[in-house]
């Protein structure tokens, strides 16, 4: 009795330790936008279930491979973080559909701190988007800034529409009639 139980614990513990290193792996992905789609499922049922000499064949492999890949990628881009923090944010990120948002300081408390310049000056109290785009942080300043530049550029618009019309402001048009000048020209 007590070998059947090492052999389902141990076979437990070899598809938990799949699970994490590809979860971790998935994570990553989609930190850095490579994936195509939102994230696929990853349950512990679909490797406990595997014959014990292809389970530990995995295991084996996923740790040449795929775990030193993961380690460099969290050094690369974190301070102290190992894949084990990556694993962890799978099940939100699924639960929300594989575009999931935080603010910062939770994004730092649950994985770590990010590198200087991995998050390009993105402010405190910024927002991180994880999503099959990649890791992306939102903020108020950017969205103010992106709707001036929108703003200055009709203001552009506006003022070489009216040197086209000579000058003429509308409400003068309008009193003398004169709308074929106002007539604005094609756009090439």
């Amino acid at each position: 009795m007590s070998a059947v139980r090492k052999v389902d614990s141990g076979r437990s513990r070899e598809a938990a330790e799949v699970v994490r290193l590809r979860r971790a792996a998935a994570v990553g992905r989609l930190m850095l936008g490579e994936l195509k789609a939102p994230l696929e499922l990853i349950r512990h049922e679909d490797y406990a279930l595997k014959p014990r000499r292809e389970l530990k064949a995995e295991v084996t492999a996923l740790r040449q491979s795929l775990q030193a890949e993961l380690h460099k990628f969290c050094q690369r881009n974190f301070v102290g973080v190992n894949p084990e923090n990556l694993a962890d944010l799978y099940e939100d990120i699924v639960a929300h559909g594989s575009q999931y948002r935080l603010p910062l300081s939770e994004f730092i408390e649950r994985v770590g701190q990010p590198r200087p310049g991995v998050l390009k000056g993105a402010p405190a109290h910024a927002t991180v988007h994880l999503s099959p785009w990649g890791l992306q942080t939102e903020y108020p300043e950017m969205h103010l800034a992106r709707d001036l530049a929108l703003a200055y550029n009709d203001a552009l618009d506006a003022h070489r529409d009216s040197q086209r019309h000579d000058g003429v402001s509308w409400k003068r048009a309008k009193e003398q009639e004169t709308r074929a000048i106002l007539v604005p020209e094609p756009r090439r």
